[in-house]
């Protein structure tokens, strides 16, 4: 699964980083070592997980990412954690030359 931050400090490709809520109710990025680098995005592209599915999800938990994509000041970050369970249940994998992407499926239709 994929999920898009806000990048405040710069990040390199294949680092690891934490996602979990702040002391302000926000959900941030840290490095391994505590080090704040960013924030969940509001607006997740097409085939990332939902602001609103991590948010229902994440509650004391911690979720590990490593960076899969940098573009600027916004990172793609690559999970396979079970916290997100759930969200795996509105997703299907769609694999194409060998790049697999989640994609929203209808629930209750």
């Amino acid at each position: 699964m994929f999920v898009c931050i806000d990048l405040k400090k710069q990040v390199k490709v294949g680092e690891v980083i934490v996602i979990k809520a702040d002391n302000r109710g926000n959900i941030g990025a840290f490095l391994v070592s505590g080090e704040k680098v960013g924030y969940l995005s509001d607006e997740q592209p097409e085939g990332c997980v939902s602001y609103w599915t991590v948010m229902r999800n994440i509650f004391n938990n911690r979720i590990l990412c490593q960076v899969a994509i940098k573009c600027g000041e916004a990172a793609i970050l690559n999970t396979e954690s079970d916290v997100l369970r759930y969200a795996k249940r509105n997703y299907k994998r769609v694999e194409t030359e060998g790049y697999g992407m989640l994609i929203p499926t209808l629930v209750n239709a």
